[in-house]
């Protein structure tokens, strides 16, 4: 190893984390400074200086001209201001130095503070947001104006201390992967150890240089000292260790060292100030094969630079710039000549630390102060020398996003504020001619929609209330649950994130993609649950969903979707069956693999069908055989309604290697399944949608489609693992199934992640899967039709719940069933079932019998018995009524479904006559006597028919016929002249058939 003398101190290096559980409270929430009763006026910050808002810009946002109360606050605590004068006249204005957003807020998104590598630069955004109010009490900050008398000087200083860092931003690198599962890289949701952005890599014998900014070196005032972070970017799992890198400067090799994989470093040495030259300056990183004797050579050596500091002695030669930043002693009485600035017409000097202004002596080109200490502020004092020429101009534009806007920022700490359903939102969303974000809240607040306190909270709020204002901050969600969690009476139990995100790498290096990222998620593998989980932990504390819409129609349409699916449904099997139906399908590489996806499906299906949910897998597709897939079936399916559709396997782009095709193929209006998917990268909807295509990924387009698609989608934005997938799914089908039915979808995610933290504490692949998959869909969404059982029986064209058995009763038999198939709509339940038929006899005669059965899962028959009776008595059409649940002992949500009327004819060999109708009167004097077989299939038989003024058959009067007929209607007109108001009887006789069936005239 070749490291200089000049090498001072040692190297750091940042282990990777095990797992473990992070409790780490919250004690300020970042809101501390805000007066709920004032107007803030945001000012965007991009650039370091000075920045000027003159006194028509104010005037134009309605603030006073008189500027004695305006105060100016950054990332919570006020900044001073130099006021021209008040009141404000014509060319008056207010000024102040602004400084970009830089990454010092980022460090506690990270599992430990030490995982932080770069605080000079923001990972979201280098806009810094400074708010302007007018306050009217307390303290108000401001540069004074302070004489520059150069009277009897001490010596010019020489130099001072400068210090600058270059912070890289070429690349993305996503910190330390975990590489245990499948051999890929593998990274957690959380913050991890390096995660950041970086330079270009210097590769294996290709080294790559880095311009070092060392203008004005003074010689003679100590050594420059660099320090420098690297990270390594590649990882050869045949060689520990497997990089040796070298940091050169002037031909010498300061640093020389070997490391391992990607981990992270940061170095520090000095460099002689002499060999410094103006302009020139460079360092190398240069990578090569670290020669590990037995081990193979190497194919591969990426590293790349963090960032690069460096301090050293500047003399007071500002290189013809128009503005500088710098620190001199604070403790002694200072006198600066300033040479080679580019000063304008009337240059200042704020003294940043002891808030002062102060006009330099201009002596020829030279720039003169005399600066005396102030006590009480420290022994330094940062200055800043800038032409005032070219001032940053703040300006007024009346769009959302542009500066000055004013924020009346929502005290969540009043009761009205707070609610058990929280809405984040952007302001994009909630424009047009019906704001739908409010729409939703008011849904979800409504009796149809659950009766929740809901709270709709602005994304630009929360950025102003717990980020400081800066744009696409996690923490500014992350704050605001926690401070909800923490003061707020009516704790909070469901956030929807409502807008697209962004994963903020997708974003940071292009601007023109922040338009995209509405609403933030949490990490480079995005993972919205982790807004309110313990560091270290995957278990949210709130039921969390997303909706990405991108336009406030996009909200309406996910909405409307929402009212149909909780919309109580008429109680009928037509209606309301459909949302048991679910279709697996299995997908595959190949037949092997197709058969363990199969497998899975399949245990799935038992939990589904043989449970609390009850319900049934109407088609399986899978590549586990030969046979082509039938999508003309699954068009069929999906179009008539499905509760639910389950897939494993593999993606192929971002829709399924079994592709089912987008929404729009399908009619299923109305009727939007629940979608599962065990398959990579299907959930990302946290990528942003590019020219010229815009293509989303399948979760987005069916959750978001108008009046088709899904309600839900659960599914991985990362490479999935199927066994580890399946144990998460698993679990998924058993709380909605079994231990939640009924309970809102986000509900059931929550306490299935927490049941893989408790079993599997330290299984890294777990914890991946577990922060891979996201939930795209309204948290609160339940699963199925009633929280109730539901039971229906029904007679009509469709459906016949009511048969005998045998299919033909008749009097041979002594006895038959009525079988009742029974559908449960609802939920299953232990509890059993009580069953009535009430029969009704011809002659008016009833018999009731009930019975208890054991639960009805799904469906299942009924039978009551009945014996048959006697010929005279039961012969011709019997009247069944049909009861279930009649003494409402088990609770539904309709009893007018469970009642059945139903006819049965019971035949036999008697002559069963049909006319005239009993008790009848005929106006003529002659009459035809119809009578029917007693069977549908009777034999020829010789039937005696008889006519007679008497029941018993016997006066001078009767008349008798014998007629020979198979099965049919009999006819006979006796000879016989019918007298006025007379009774008479017709009929079969005893002899040599049972007894004789009547019927009176």
């Amino acid at each position: 190893m070749s490291i200089s003398k000049y090498v001072y101190t040692t190297i750091s290096v940042l282990f990777f984390l095990c797992f473990c559980t992070q409790t780490r409270a919250q004690t300020t929430y970042y809101n501390e400074w805000i007066d709920y009763n004032l107007t803030y006026y945001a000012v965007k910050v991009g650039n370091n200086g000075l920045h000027r808002i003159v006194k028509d810009t104010l005037e134009k946002i309605g603030l006073p001209l008189d500027a004695s109360q305006y105060a100016l606050f950054k990332n919570g605590k006020q900044v001073p201001i130099y006021v021209s004068n008040t009141p404000l006249d014509k060319n008056d204005y207010i000024e102040f130095y602004g400084e970009i957003n830089d990454g010092s807020f980022d460090k506690q998104l990270y599992l430990k503070p030490e995982y932080h590598l770069a605080d000079k630069r923001s990972l979201f955004t280098d806009t810094s947001i400074y708010f302007l109010a007018v306050v009217p009490y307390g303290e108000h900050m401001r540069y004074l104006k302070t004489d520059n008398i150069i009277d009897n000087p001490p010596p010019a200083q020489t130099h001072f201390d400068y210090q600058f860092t270059e912070t890289y931003f070429n690349q993305f690198f996503p910190g330390e992967p975990f590489r245990k599962v499948g051999g890929l890289n593998n990274y957690y949701g959380d913050f991890e150890s390096g995660e950041t952005f970086i330079s270009l890599n210097a590769q294996l014998d290709k080294p790559k240089t880095f311009k070092i900014k060392t203008p004005s070196v003074f010689s003679g005032a100590g050594d420059v000292r660099l320090t420098v972070s690297v990270v390594g970017q590649s990882d050869n799992y045949a060689k520990i260790p497997d990089h040796r890198m070298e940091l050169i400067m002037h031909n010498i090799s300061y640093v020389d060292t070997i490391f391992e994989g990607n981990e992270n470093y940061k170095f520090s040495f000095l460099v002689p100030a002499e060999d410094m030259v103006l302009g020139q300056d460079s360092i190398v990183l240069k990578t090569s094969d670290p020669g590990v004797p037995g081990k193979p050579d190497y194919t591969i050596d990426n590293c790349a630079l963090v960032y690069t500091t460096i301090e050293y002695p500047h003399t007071f030669d500002f290189n013809n710039q128009r503005s500088y930043k710098f620190t001199i002693d604070n403790t002694t009485s200072q006198y600066l000549e300033i040479t080679n600035f580019d000063g304008g017409t009337a240059p200042i000097l704020f003294d940043l630390t002891n808030q002062l202004r102060i006009t330099p002596v201009k002596n020829g080109s030279t720039y003169q102060f005399l600066l005396h200490p102030v006590s009480g502020n420290g022994s330094k004092r940062t200055l800043f020398f800038t032409n005032t020429t070219n001032t940053l101009a703040v300006k007024y534009h009346s769009t959302i996003k542009n500066d000055l806007q004013g924020f009346n920022f929502t005290d969540f700490s009043k009761p009205e504020n707070q609610g058990n359903y929280i809405i984040i939102s952007h302001p994009t969303l909630m424009q047009g001619d019906v704001n739908n974000v409010a729409e939703y809240a008011l849904y979800r607040a409504s009796d149809a929609g659950g009766g929740y306190k809901t709270v709709v909270a602005n994304i630009y709020d929360l950025y102003g209330q717990y980020a400081y204002g800066i744009f696409s901050h996690p923490m500014a969600i992350r704050g605001f649950i926690n401070y909800a969690l923490e003061k707020w009476t009516n704790k909070p139990q469901y956030l929807l994130l409502l807008g697209k995100g962004l994963s903020y790498n997708q974003q940071r290096t292009d601007p023109n993609r922040y338009g995209q990222n509405l609403v933030p998620t949490w990490g480079h593998m995005p993972n919205d649950g982790l807004f309110t989980a313990d560091y270290g932990s995957y278990v949210p504390k709130l039921a969390t969903g997303r909706v990405p819409a991108r336009t406030a129609a996009e909200v309406g349409y996910y909405l409307a979707k929402v009212k149909i699916h909780e919309t109580p449904l008429p109680c009928t099997r037509a209606d309301r069956l459909w949302r048991k139906n679910a279709v697996h399908i299995a997908g595959g590489k190949e037949i092997k693999e197709a058969t363990s996806f199969l497998n899975n499906l399949n245990e799935y299906k038992q939990i589904y069908e043989d449970s609390t949910f009850a319900g049934k897998v109407i088609h399986t597709y899978t590549k586990a055989t030969e046979d082509p897939i039938d999508i003309v079936i699954l068009d069929t399916l999906i179009n008539k309604g499905l509760g639910l559709i389950s897939f494993v396997g593999h993606a192929s782009g971002s829709y399924w290697d079994m592709d089912i095709g987008p929404p729009s193929r399908y009619k299923n209006y109305g009727k939007f399944p629940f979608i599962i998917a065990s398959s990579c990268f299907v959930g990302d909807v946290y990528n942003p949608l590019l020219a010229p295509d815009y293509k989303r990924t399948m979760s987005e387009d069916y959750v978001l489609a108008d009046n088709l698609g899904s309600i839900g989608f659960i599914a991985p934005v990362q490479w999935g693992f199927p066994t580890y997938m399946d144990d998460y799914v698993r679990r998924f089908y058993k709380n909605f199934c079994r231990n939640m039915y009924y309970q809102p979808v986000g509900s059931c995610i929550k306490v299935a992640l927490d049941s893989l933290q408790t079993y599997f504490p330290k299984v890294d692949g777990i914890k991946i899967t577990a922060h891979g998959f996201a939930y795209i869909g309204d948290p609160a969404i339940k699963l199925g039709n009633s929280p109730n059982p539901e039971y229906i029986i029904e007679s009509n064209d469709q459906y016949n719940d009511v048969y005998f058995t045998p299919l033909n009763l008749n009097t041979n038999i002594d006895s038959f069933a009525v079988n009742i198939v029974v559908t449960n709509l609802g939920k299953a339940t232990n509890d059993s079932l009580a069953a009535t038929v009430v029969r009704t006899l011809p002659n008016g005669t009833q018999q009731e019998k009930t019975k208890m059965f054991p639960p009805v899962i799904l469906s299942d028959t009924l039978q009551i018995y009945f014996e048959t009776g006697k010929p005279e008595l039961v012969t011709g059409k019997n009247e069944f009524a049909i009861y279930i649940n009649g003494n409402k002992s088990v609770t539904e949500d309709c009893y007018d479904n469970n009642f059945v009327a139903k006819s049965g004819f019971v035949f036999s060999e008697l002559l069963v006559p049909i006319a005239p109708c009993n008790y009848s009167i005929v106006a003529q004097p002659d009459v035809t006597l119809m009578a029917s077989t007693g069977k549908p299939d009777a034999e020829n038989l010789a039937y005696i028919i008889e006519i007679d003024s008497t029941a018993l058959f016997n006066s001078t009067i009767k008349k008798t016929t014998s007629i020979t007929s198979s099965a049919g209607v009999l006819q006979w007109k006796p000879n016989l002249t019918l007298q006025n108001n007379t009774v008479y009887y017709g009929g079969q006789p005893k002899n040599p058939r049972p007894e004789m069936s009547q019927t009176g005239l």
